[in-house]
């Protein structure tokens, strides 16, 4: 083995190169790099070759050949052709990837095409999204901020009056416009409102009969004074409840959604306020006998 094989195959095990490694790099046999490695030039394909195969090991392994030549010039057989086409001399060397970095080239497009997944699924899922906001919002009724989901929560209705509602709805004295008539069977007054709460006085009769008749499905709690419930649940469509109070000093209706509820009070309808879906009415009742 030459000096010149020696630095060789010293650099090339340091780039922990394999021969079989140098020649994926190289496209040169491997018979020939250990030709190279050994000094043997005389089973090289010719001595025009003999350069232009050292050459390319060098740069292969990280040499300079330009110093190898003239460092090792000896070595190398007198009778080579200097004159190398620039074809043969150039090495197109590529750097030995490690393994782990060649298994991330090779998985990055199924990466890239599972991400184009994820990302095209979230979109799908954002457009059904606003389709059911938007479905759900041309249901709902224009004064949507007040809007109570009693199906799902019945104890969101708060049966005290807004802070805020009770400042800006001061105790108020009834006008005419405000008095409903039921029916010959006594006058129902309107006789105080703080937000959305009302209060009405029911008199002249000796009779309080209430039927409640749902065209959805309305939230509906009914309770006495004294806070005995007689009914606390969600009517459903097509539903229908008759009570007499006829022996109670009043009653408390509390209402989420009122658009799907007709309440009748002794054979009249009860026109709710205009104050939002979500109410509370309370009757006061007073006897014809008591008066």
């Amino acid at each position: 083995m030459t000096e010149l094989g020696s630095r060789l195959k010293e650099a090339r095990i340091a780039k922990d190169m394999s021969l079989d490694d140098l020649q994926a790099v190289t496209k040169i046999q491997k018979r020939y790099l250990v030709g190279i490695e050994e000094g043997n030039y005389s089973m090289m394909p010719g001595a025009f070759y003999v350069r232009a195969f050292i050459k390319q090991y060098a740069e292969a392994v990280g040499l300079e050949p330009d110093e190898i030549f003239e460092q090792y010039k000896s070595d190398i057989p007198v009778n080579v052709n200097q004159d190398i086409p620039e074809k043969l001399s150039r090495v197109k060397s590529r750097r030995h990837l490690p393994k782990d970095d060649s298994k991330i080239v090779q998985l990055l497009p199924k990466l890239l095409l599972i991400l184009g997944a994820i990302v095209l699924l979230v979109v799908f899922w954002q457009f059904l999204q606003k389709s059911g906001n938007n479905a759900t919002d041309n249901n709902n009724d224009v004064d949507s901020g007040l809007r109570v989901e009693r199906e799902t929560n019945p104890e969101v209705i708060d049966t005290q009056p807004d802070s805020k509602d009770e400042e800006e709805n001061t105790e108020e004295e009834p006008t005419p416009e405000e008095e409903e008539e039921v029916g010959g069977q006594g006058e129902l007054q309107l006789t105080n409102q703080s937000g959305r709460h009302y209060t009405y006085t029911l008199t002249g009769t000796e009779s309080f009969n209430v039927e409640l008749n749902a065209t959805g499905r309305p939230w509906l709690q009914v309770e006495n004074f004294a806070g005995n419930v007689f009914l606390s649940r969600t009517l459903e469509e097509g539903e229908s409840e008759q009570f007499d109070f006829s022996n109670e000093e009043g009653i408390y209706f509390n209402i989420g959604n009122v658009t799907f509820l007709t309440l009748t009070i002794n054979g009249e309808p009860f026109e709710f306020p205009d104050g939002g879906i979500t109410q509370g009415i309370r009757i006061q009742f007073e006897k014809e006998e008591q008066q």
